[in-house]
């Protein structure tokens, strides 16, 4: 009898679904259950194939039958959940199967087995004598993936995952995974869908951080960053992501007459960096302070400090129809495990 099935792992999801459902767009569900699925349903459809392969006497034979079953195991489970970690962390780790092949093996033979004996000894006070080599085989897992860490390209960023792409991949893996019989190929379709989403989407023009500290905007000469003291330096990384390969040059005050600069993009944007008298003639204004009071908000779009007080990092297309606005609130939505926005 098969410890685990697809029925165990629906009635899993379900109940935890059940008892939190915000737990869906969490990363270690997603990353969890697409890695256990991708596990029973691939090993599933192989059996009849590799089942025999640790037949025979010849311990050359087992140790690569091994060997093979740690890489289809690594294969599967890293390619499942691989995409849910670019879409939640924007970086990929190539050489995850390596890792696997070495980590794997030293937790399955040395780490846990010892772990169950500090268990069974813990009672008769001699867990300690279990532990400390214990710790020495997860020091040699953290020394030996610390050394892979330092290989060439062994993080790489990659562009944030629009939602549409990562919905498109986990459905086509779904079916994938669920049917049994040749109509489970549809599911590449999906998934080929959700790579071509994937390289289509185009960054936004313009961000601005939840505090209005951190705006960076998207000019034909290149990225201009208007930054405030305190501004946080892990957003900023987490921005440079979106633009592989470039790199922000700080805005030069000293370009902008009277501290508003009209900034040379898709749309008329004016950037206010000090409180102005006269509100600046263009379509789409954002500023770090508050502008409310100073310009008219139904002549033109504004976002402003009490805007990002409001909705949250903002992110803006700039089309020539105008502006496309996303905000923290949007992505979130009025869920009733989502804290109510400042009103």
């Amino acid at each position: 009898r098969k410890a685990l099935s697809l029925r165990g792992l629906a009635l899993a999801a379900a109940v935890l679904l059940l008892a939190t459902p915000e737990a869906i767009v969490g990363v270690s569900f997603q990353m969890s259950f697409s890695a256990v699925l991708a596990l029973i349903a691939g090993y599933s459809a192989i059996s009849n194939r590799v089942g025999h392969w640790h037949e025979g006497t010849s311990h050359a034979r087992r140790v690569l039958a091994h060997i093979v079953g740690l890489f289809i195991t690594s294969l599967l489970a890293g390619g499942a959940s691989m995409p849910f970690a670019a879409y939640q962390f924007q970086q990929v780790q190539p050489y995850w199967i390596l890792a696997n092949l070495i980590a794997v093996p030293l937790t399955a033979l040395w780490i846990m087995p010892l772990g169950l004996l500090a268990l069974a000894l813990m009672p008769l006070g001699l867990a300690w004598l279990v532990i400390i080599p214990m710790g020495w085989g997860i020091a040699l897992i953290v020394w030996l993936t610390s050394i892979i860490a330092t290989w060439p390209d062994a993080s790489l960023r990659v562009p944030p995952m629009p939602g549409l792409a990562i919905l498109l991949f986990a459905g086509g893996l779904s079916w994938l995974c669920i049917w049994r019989s040749r109509p489970r190929l549809l599911g590449l379709l999906p998934i080929a869908a959700a790579l071509a989403v994937y390289l289509a989407a185009r960054p936004p023009d313009v961000l601005i951080s939840a505090d209005a500290k951190l705006i960076a905007i998207q000019t034909p000469t290149g990225l201009v960053l208007q930054r405030q003291p305190k501004a946080s330096n892990y957003t900023l990384g987490q921005w440079q992501a979106l633009w592989p390969g470039q790199s922000f040059t700080p805005l030069d005050p000293a370009t902008c007459p009277d501290d508003i600069c009209s900034l040379a993009t898709k749309f008329p944007v004016a950037l206010v960096l000090t409180p102005p008298t006269t509100c600046p003639d263009s379509p789409l204004i954002i500023s770090p302070l508050m502008l409310r009071g100073v310009c008219d908000t139904k002549a033109r779009t504004i976002i402003d400090r009490l805007t990002t007080y409001q909705n949250g990092a903002t992110a803006i297309w700039l089309t020539p129809q105008g502006p496309h606005i996303e905000t923290d609130r949007d992505v979130q939505g009025a869920r009733p495990w989502v804290p109510a926005w400042p009103g």
